[in-house]
Formats: C-alpha cells, structure tokens, sequence
C-alpha cells in the first residue's frame, strides 16, 4: 500500500515542467505518458516523432486523443489545437521509448 501512494505522490509532485532555451522560458503540464514501441505493428506503436507541425486543426486533435488512449495514466488537462506541445522521449532497450507529452501553461 505504501508503494502506491508513493507513487501516486511522485506522479502528482512530477506533472510540470519548466523548459529554459535561448529564445525563450517557458512552463508545461503533463497530459500523456506513453510506453511506445517504434514498431509499426505494435499495438503500442506510437509515432511521437514524425510531428514537429500539424497540418490542420483536426490533425492535431486526433494526435493528442491518439496520445491519451495510449497513456499509462489519466491527467486531467486539458489540450486544444492552438497549445504548444512539448514532446521528451528516453530511448530503452530494444523498441521502446518512454514519451511524456506536455502542453505549455496558459
């Protein structure tokens, strides 16, 4: 039990992010966190990567309701197609990738 609520506490604590560039500073909130395969015929396959733009408003839409339904957990966060989005991956062993989707603070 107490290894639950640990990590519930982690995951509540660990929701935002705080991005430093030249150009700019900027906050996020966590909406999505993936395990993903590369593999397209996975049924984890997630194609994080192939987005730097969206042609239209409805592509984005189907990319974030695509990355929610393939999130290990739920967040409460809302996301429109006019947010910026801040996508970090950690490449594992084999396939797999572990992607935080953020989208930047209002």
């Amino acid at each position: 039990m107490a290894v639950c609520y640990r990590r519930a506490r982690l995951r509540a604590s660990a929701t935002t992010a705080h991005l430093t560039t030249l150009y700019e500073e900027a906050d996020y909130v966590l909406f999505a966190v993936i395990r993903a395969s590369s593999n397209p015929s996975s049924p984890d396959y997630f194609n994080y990567a192939g987005y730097s733009s969206f042609s239209t408003d409805a592509d984005m839409l189907s990319y974030i309701e695509t990355a929610r339904t393939h999130s290990l957990y739920s967040f409460n966060v809302d996301v429109t197609a006019s947010d910026r989005l801040l996508t970090l991956a950690t490449l594992g062993s084999g396939n797999e990738s572990l992607v935080l989707l953020f989208r930047q603070i209002r």
